[in-house]
């Protein structure tokens, strides 16, 4: 199958408009998924097997949200497919406090100063069809709904998701875009000493964790940290330490005390290592529907369509003095 694709539903001049087929149906339901999940074609055991295809699936492939969502950095939106954008505040700082005998005398008023930002919300689906004569055929012969079809459309999606994360979605709607943790334009950036797939050495490895714990420190970011990095990379840090030692790469780095979990994932390249400061104010989950579902008929009942659907996207924060808790060393 083919990539996963991106719908949006925008607001122009107070009407809501859809760009992409599923956006477009959605909008015309009243973003009611239950209306594009009946009985009607498919039967109930039917349905299971598909949702249990999609969602075992999802499992598999969004690895690097599981260390996200499981921290609680996550947002729910209640029936995400009714909101094209969700919006936040930054605020800015004060000056230090004073410091006197009395505590009565005049000090310097202050206050902060709000901003307010905005991201669209993207549905990210992929879909196929079954044709009703083949289903037709498979129950007459008792056999259970090949989900082959729903389990790859569901990696797409999956896969899409989870690239959206470092990536970001590529989609800007009025000021607001879907940033990743590779292109995010106020994340801090840096070089490696040496290949963490290649030449870097034990040591090495552990003096680049440290200089990015350094620069988000410099940035008022003081952990917990978390680290994305490839499979390769990750697979370096089985080996030892130093000659002869008695601890690999990975233990000794998650003896840093700040460290909270080193995360692989096929989804960034080698040699790209990405620290993020684990709480809300850096970044969440924006969860308005997981992978889902849905079905209508064309062709006179004789194609049924699927389609699987999610709106899940990473919010990726910085405050008005533009400090962002992210690292991204190459």
């Amino acid at each position: 199958m083919d990539k996963a694709q991106i719908d949006a539903i925008t607001n122009s001049g107070g009407q809501l408009v859809a760009a992409g087929t599923v956006a477009q149906r959605m909008l015309a339901s009243g973003f009611n998924t239950n209306s594009m999940r009946t009985c009607g074609v498919l039967q109930k055991d039917e349905w299971k097997a598909i949702d249990n295809a999609v969602l075992g699936v999802a499992r598999t492939r969004l690895q690097a949200f599981e260390p996200l969502l499981s921290r609680g950095l996550r947002t729910d939106i209640p029936n995400g497919l009714g909101h094209t954008q969700i919006e936040w505040e930054t605020s800015s700082d004060m000056t230090s406090a004073e410091v006197n005998m009395s505590g009565v005398t005049e000090g310097q008023r202050d206050r902060i100063v709000y901003a307010t930002e905005a991201m669209p919300l993207p549905i990210i689906h992929k879909g196929f069809n079954i044709n009703i004569r083949a289903l037709q055929a498979s129950r007459n012969k008792g056999l259970p709904l090949d989900t082959t079809q729903a389990q790859i459309a569901g990696r797409k999606v999956a896969e899409k998701v989870e690239s959206i994360l470092f990536a970001g979605a590529g989609l800007t709607v009025g000021s607001g875009v879907v940033y990743g943790l590779e292109t995010h334009p106020q994340r801090n950036t840096g070089a490696l000493t040496a290949n963490w797939d290649g030449t870097a050495t034990g040591e090495q490895i552990v003096g680049d964790v440290l200089s990015m714990i350094d620069a988000l420190q410099a940035k008022n970011m003081y952990g917990p940290y978390g680290i994305y990095i490839s499979e390769a990379n990750y697979n370096r840090l089985g080996e030892d330490y130093k000659a002869n030692s008695d601890k690999t790469i990975l233990t000794r780095l998650m003896e840093i005390p700040s460290l909270a979990f080193i995360q692989p994932t096929s989804t960034i390249t080698a040699n790209n290592v990405i620290m993020l400061q684990l709480t809300q104010d850096v970044i969440d989950i924006i969860v308005g529907m997981q992978p889902t579902t849905l079905q209508w008929e064309t062709d006179g009942g004789m194609v049924v369509h699927f389609r699987v659907m999610s709106i899940m996207v990473p919010r990726i924060r910085k405050d008005q003095l533009n400090q962002c808790g992210i690292a991204h060393y190459t």
